[in-house]
């Protein structure tokens, strides 16, 4: 059973663009584009002020023709990405003791550039 989520946020960093080796691609596709989003919401407090929430982050992975696209995007661009959720979890040794993490993961099957606060020109890519 999938999770699918649609999220919108920030780029915290470059794409990273890579060609992996068949026996590491899914699906059989070759190239992957990672990247990071922190996605937040604005809410108001008690005071009525306006304020942000803590931003979660999600790293997305983003497999075939799709990647060179999403390599195109900067660091600080406001995305919505569409995808299948995944949770891994990993063993980290912070302060010298042992501790269980989780760290959320979408395979995007779509990702784009939101509309919300930017203007964008969109050119098709040949086949």
């Amino acid at each position: 059973m999938s999770t699918i989520v649609t999220v919108e946020g920030n780029l915290t960093g470059e794409p990273v663009l890579r060609t992996v080796p068949a026996a590491e691609a899914e699906a059989g596709e070759r190239q992957v584009a990672n990247l990071r989003i922190a996605v937040s919401d604005r809410v108001r407090d008690e005071a009525g002020e306006w304020g942000n929430t803590e931003p979660l982050f999600y790293d997305v992975a983003v497999w075939g023709a799709a990647a060179a696209h999403a390599a195109r995007l900067a660091g600080g661009d406001r995305v919505v990405v569409h995808g299948e959720l995944r949770v891994r979890s990993y063993t980290s040794s912070a302060a010298g003791e042992a501790q269980l993490r989780h760290s959320p993961t979408i395979r995007a099957s779509m990702i784009g550039a939101s509309l919300r606060y930017a203007d964008v020109t969109v050119s098709r890519a040949e086949r």
